[in-house]
């Protein structure tokens, strides 16, 4: 914003020099540059709610350009808006205008700015979000569930398979006794020989 007429002037801007001691005069974008960041870094510690646009709008409208370049139309390709004036910026009475100001808006961004005035409130936008949360907790806890269950029937199975490939049974451990073996009633019966001892009484 500080004047860099392409033609020869005389050097206004004061800077340090790039070796040795001391500050020359100079003048350019180069050197108006920092003293532009400088301004614009006081002007937001001092209106911390102003967009960066807005930021613009102040130096841009407390601007001011020499006398032979009064009947300009700005921005001019060689001056600009004018030179900054950084104590007007910050105490004039300087509207906020619009959050751009006075630089040039992207198609892409006025149609998100566009988009964001028809959409819904931000109340209703942060509740809509948080509902959306929890449903994808939820729908993340069930599907967590479920992997358990499988991995535990999994490891189960795999227990049970284990123990009969050992030849161990997985039934209760107390032992049942074998059923009584069927006799043939066909079968021929053997009598034992007479004994030669009277019966006991």
């Amino acid at each position: 914003m500080i004047s860099s007429h392409s033609q020869p002037q005389a050097p206004h801007i004061v800077s340090a020099q790039g070796t040795g001691d001391g500050y020359h005069a100079a003048n350019g974008t180069s050197d108006a540059a920092a003293y532009t960041s400088a301004a614009a870094a006081l002007l937001r510690s001092e209106f911390p709610d102003l967009t960066a646009g807005q930021i613009a709008n102040r130096l841009v409208k407390t601007a001011a350009l020499p006398d032979s370049a009064k009947n300009l139309s700005l921005p001019d390709e060689s001056y600009g808006y004018g030179i900054i004036q950084p104590l007007a910026a910050l105490k004039d009475d300087i509207p906020a205008g619009s959050k751009y100001g006075p630089l040039t808006v992207p198609e892409s961004l006025k149609d998100k700015s566009a988009a964001s005035r028809t959409g819904m409130p931000d109340a209703e936008q942060n509740k809509a979000d948080l509902k959306a949360a929890i449903i994808w907790i939820v729908i993340g806890s069930v599907f967590l569930t479920l992997i358990g269950l499988v991995a535990l029937s999994i490891v189960k199975r795999s227990k049970r398979n284990r123990m009969q490939s050992n030849g161990s049974v997985a039934y209760p451990l107390y032992h049942q006794p074998p059923p009584p073996a069927h006799q043939n009633p066909y079968q021929q019966q053997v009598t034992p020989p007479p004994s030669p001892w009277p019966p006991q009484q």
